[in-house]
């Protein structure tokens, strides 16, 4: 029996399986428990098992036995779970390590293609996730397998490519000295720059994005023509992960594609799907040709990173 754990900003799902089929799976937020290991010790009690390894997929940068986290007010000590899971063979890993290390055991039936291309069948892989913040992780071809590299990419410094982005940045300075790509593509993200495009003037405000969950209010209500600000809001967005993908592609040579995941992406397919045909992934002059053969997919699959954590704990020593 093998105890996996997929944490993200907002939530804590944790899954349980077995000769690699799930077993169970349940989902918790984040805010309503003190720390991870409480969450661990929960998903057990309601659901017994004798665990034999654990890999938890956690969001933030693992070097060691304890882990800060960044968008969360907790810190995870490897020690504290060893006791909660009942098993030393505990793995701590990044979050998109495991999502990357998932995608070879992942369908496409359950992906959307932005970009179906045909690139290397074992060419290296790449995933970018936005939704609490934004993770991003690599998977190397190594021998028969794989190896999946964790990154903490979503912290490198946002670079805008029209004068609207430019001016965005110019607004994000104020509160921000070094503005990342982790501050626009997210959840917040989201709501900065549905807030900016308020400031700037032109276009009705809407009271929800003073809400507690206006990253989701502005999807909603851009997705569904209710607000010409937020689907402002989200062509933006779109355009700026687009890009984020195409940088992550020539980063690392992902002539096996990159795969966007996280809670938001799936809900503005169209608009990302605009955005591609309209050439911005490709649009970098001297990359264009390599860009050209790189697949571009949307993961459907909200079990991505369970997948990948159940790959890793069944590979320790």
């Amino acid at each position: 029996m093998i105890l996996v754990s997929d944490l993200g900003g907002t939530h804590a799902r944790l899954a349980l399986f077995e000769g690699g089929l799930l077993r169970a799976d349940k989902t918790y937020p984040t805010r309503s428990h003190s720390d991870f290991g409480a969450v661990v010790r929960l998903f057990l009690r309601e659901h017994p098992a004798s665990v034999e390894s654990a890999c938890f997929g956690v969001p933030g940068p693992v070097c060691g036995e304890r882990v800060v986290l960044p968008n969360l007010p907790w810190v995870i000590e490897r020690a504290e779970l060893v006791e909660a899971a009942g098993t030393g063979r505990v793995r701590l890993a990044n979050d998109l390590e495991c999502a990357a290390r998932g995608l070879p055991l992942l369908s496409l039936e359950k992906t959307a293609a932005l970009r179906p291309a045909s690139g290397p069948e074992r060419g290296i892989r790449a995933v970018v996730a936005a939704g609490t913040g934004l993770g991003e992780a690599v998977l190397v071809p190594a021998g028969a397998g794989w190896r999946a590299l964790a990154s903490e990419g979503g912290h490198t410094d946002f670079g805008p490519l029209d004068e609207l982005q430019a001016e965005f940045l110019r607004w994000m300075w104020r509160e921000h000295p070094r503005p990342t790509y982790e501050l626009v593509l997210s959840g917040p993200g989201l709501t900065r720059i549905a807030r900016f495009l308020r400031e700037r003037g032109g276009e009705a405000a809407d009271p929800a994005l003073d809400a507690h969950d206006a990253g989701s209010a502005v999807i909603e209500l851009g997705m569904s023509g209710r607000s010409a600000l937020c689907r402002h809001a989200l062509e933006l967005f779109a355009a700026v992960y687009v890009a984020e993908a195409a940088n992550v592609a020539v980063q690392y040579l992902a002539s096996g594609g990159v795969f966007l995941w996280g809670g938001i992406a799936p809900r503005i397919l169209p608009l990302l799907r605009k955005v591609v045909d309209d050439g911005a992934f490709t649009a970098k002059v001297k990359m264009r040709g390599f860009l050209e053969g790189v697949p571009l997919r949307v993961v459907l699959d909200e079990r991505l990173g369970l997948l990948g954590a159940a790959a890793l704990a069944s590979e320790q020593e």
